[in-house]
């Protein structure tokens, strides 16, 4: 360690450089760290969906769900997989290893279900992973004023849902409830039975309405593609003139051609309307239409449920964005698309329920502030004890500087600034000013016992390395095991671990390349000769005999024996109740015999009855809370009054009557540690 610190002294301008840069560095990287209320954490849960129209439960679970579950039976990695058959729609759970690749497992299924057979009627599996960043940034309420949420939806599918998908940084927009168009048939029994049809033949009619079927395949290059025809029918008005049977109960098929008339887009057979009209003219039975049986209208239907904003009607819109995007930028670019939409359908029309990012926000506004003022406390603390604006500032120095570089690790890893992160920092804190602390307390000491600075920041620097490496590796390995303990809640702190670690490391490293330049150009030296070296023992020397009892004799002559003994009282009988309730807790009490009856009952039900809250606990806590600063108040005047004119701190003063008091009674000081032990 004395080569780092000798090769830093002298490359003083190398190392103040290396520091800017690397305080920029930090500066640069925290602007560009992605904001988010919670770690990136990717499950190892994937989800397998498919549609399957029309379908119950049964059919589903035997023509979908089973055929998917033989065909990702041979994927590796799988640790189980749960499945769910209901009406219209299969599901999938699949279950990975925790430090399984999502995205390679993803891959995986999808190419295990290329060539799966399923019914006509099932829609493409959809496999979906899980993770953190796919729940919704922003739900958003779009309410309908004039009560047309038809049309609504329709304004939010073609327009809103596009404009913000086309935001940097989305992934997807859902469109939660809202209504459609949908056409209404009422069949009149009675014109049924007057023309001879069955609600059978129109249901049978109306399944045929719409034609989907394949019609041939066209070859180029050699390569063969299948062709369809589809037709639809034009609306409400052209299902009334849609052909649903012939007077006398003649099915709808036996119409020459079974054309759709008022069919959008190419007709199937047009030569057969003709046909029909020549039969219809030459005396044929008489086509029956729809309209003629049944009333048709247009009316609103509910997509997902109905949801009511301010009490009129409306649709939710959730938006998810990408994995790597910005939680809060992504929510300000989406905010600047409503502004065009409140525009449109009006100010009060859209309502924004959940907004992820203004929780970001707070919470990461939070804990920066906790953070500073945090830092701002420990420089204040430094500056009360060092009593040195240059010293203060040159300790100072570390605590941006490790912050920064563990911010900067953090963006280089694509780790988040989330509230995980930024506690971590917040921990890190009060402790990255130790090492330098240590370092500029023990090179001051040299500087002013008459050392030229920068041999005074080799000496003092090169004592304490050692002490202070095995200390700040001590902490740091504290926090390492904390993303070692395995299962999904590791995955949340392995950025606070790694943060935490970091921040101590970057630490270290300061405080022995850093603060020993630091010290070299900012502390002065005291003018006078170079005075001896000190040494360790120097404070137990000038201690008396603690044993003598001639001494404590004196001491109780003087008149602190009363003292001493009303103290030793009070902590008697506060230890003899902490051993009561700790016995009584464990149950000890009940295996003791000659306790009078109701003994036991008596002391749970006291000991039960203190609480936090309790006065009886408030009572004690202020007994001791007064006991002690009056003997921190005792024990500053006797060491005011022993030292006289003497050069030592107020911090001296009053620690070495404490450290004599304990030296003297090693007995008691042990009794109570082991209290405190077996109360803890």
């Amino acid at each position: 360690m004395e080569r780092i610190v000798r090769w830093c002294l002298g490359n003083k301008s190398v190392v103040i450089l290396a520091t800017i840069l690397l305080i920029g560095s930090g500066a640069y990287a925290t602007t560009r760290l992605n904001q988010e209320l919670l770690p990136d954490i990717s499950f190892p849960i994937i989800t397998i969906s498919t549609p399957v129209t029309g379908a119950g439960p049964d059919l589903v679970d035997e023509q979908v769900t089973q055929p998917v579950e033989d065909a990702i039976n041979g994927v590796p990695g799988i640790e189980g997989v749960q499945s769910t058959s209901s009406q219209g729609f299969s599901v999938v759970v699949v279950e990975f290893d925790l430090d399984a690749d999502t995205e390679e497992a993803e891959a995986d299924l999808q190419a295990a279900l290329e060539g799966i057979e399923l019914p006509s009627q099932a829609g493409k599996p959809e496999v979906k992973s899980q993770s953190s960043s796919q729940f919704p940034i922003l739900t958003l309420s779009l309410a309908a004023r004039d009560r047309n949420l038809a049309d609504l939806t329709r304004y939010a599918e073609d327009e809103v849902v596009s404009s913000i998908e086309e935001v940097d940084g989305v992934a997807s927009v859902d469109v939660i409830g809202g209504a459609e168009k949908r056409i209404e048939v009422n069949l009149d029994p009675e014109k049924l039975k007057e023309k001879g049809l069955s609600t059978d033949s129109v249901v049978g009619a109306l399944s045929g309405a719409k034609v989907d079927a394949p019609v041939g395949s066209v070859s180029v290059d050699g390569r063969e593609t299948p062709v369809s025809a589809t037709s639809e029918l034009g609306g409400a008005e052209a299902l009334e003139d849609l052909p649903v049977g012939v007077s006398g109960g003649a099915p709808p098929g036996s119409i020459p051609g079974g054309a759709v008339p008022g069919a959008a887009g190419a007709s199937v057979a047009p030569a057969g309307i003709a046909a029909a009209s020549a039969s219809a003219a030459a005396g044929a039975p008489e086509p029956v239409l729809l309209g003629d049986v049944a009333e048709v209208r247009e009316v609103g239907s509910a997509l997902s449920g109905i949801s009511r904003t301010n009490g009129e009607p409306s649709l939710g819109l959730n938006v998810v964005k990408e994995s790597d995007a910005n939680t809060v930028e992504v929510a300000a670019d989406v905010e600047k698309v409503l502004n065009d939409v409140r525009k449109e359908i009006g100010e009060d029309q859209v309502v924004v329920v959940a907004n992820s990012a203004t929780d970001v926000e707070e919470s990461v506004n939070g804990l920066v502030e906790e953070g500073l003022v945090g830092a701002v406390l420990a420089i204040l603390v430094i500056f009360a004890f060092l009593r040195s604006m240059r010293a203060t500032l040159v300790t100072a120095v570390s605590l941006p500087t490790s912050v920064l570089a563990a911010l900067l690790f953090s963006w280089v890893d694509n780790l988040t600034l989330n509230i995980i992160t930024l506690a971590g920092l917040t921990i890190a804190v009060g402790r990255v000013v130790d090492d330098a602390i240590v370092v500029l307390e023990n090179s001051y000491r040299y500087v002013q016992s008459g050392y030229e600075p920068e041999e005074a920041a080799l000496k003092g620097t090169t004592e304490v390395a050692s002490a202070i490496t095995s200390s700040t590796l001590t902490t740091t390995a504290v926090f390492v095991p904390l993303a070692l303990v395995g299962g999904i809640v590791s995955k949340f702190f392995v950025p606070l671990s790694l943060t935490v670690a970091l921040a101590l490391i970057a630490s270290l490293v300061v405080a022995v390349t850093i603060i020993p330049v630091l010290v070299s150009i900012f502390l002065k030296r005291r003018t006078g000769d170079r005075g001896p070296e000190r040494t360790g023992d120097e404070g137990l020397t000038e201690l008396p005999e603690f044993g003598s009892r001639r001494m404590r004799r004196a001491e109780m002559r003087s008149g602190g024996g009363f003292a001493r003994f009303v103290a030793g009282v009070l902590l008697f009988v506060l230890a003899s109740a902490l051993a009561l309730a700790v016995a009584s807790r464990a149950g000890l009490l009940d295996e003791v015999p000659g306790l009078p009856a109701g003994f036991v009952g008596s002391v749970d039900d006291f000991v039960s009855g203190i609480g936090p809250g309790s006065p009886i606990f408030l009572a004690v806590v202020a007994v001791v809370g007064v006991l002690l600063l009056l003997g921190l108040a005792l024990l500053v005047v006797r060491a005011a009054r022993r030292s006289g004119g003497e050069s030592e701190g107020l911090l001296v003063r009053i620690y070495t009557p404490m450290l004599r008091w304990s030296l003297r009674h090693r007995l008691a000081v042990l009794l109570l540690a082991l209290l405190a032990f077996a109360g803890g």
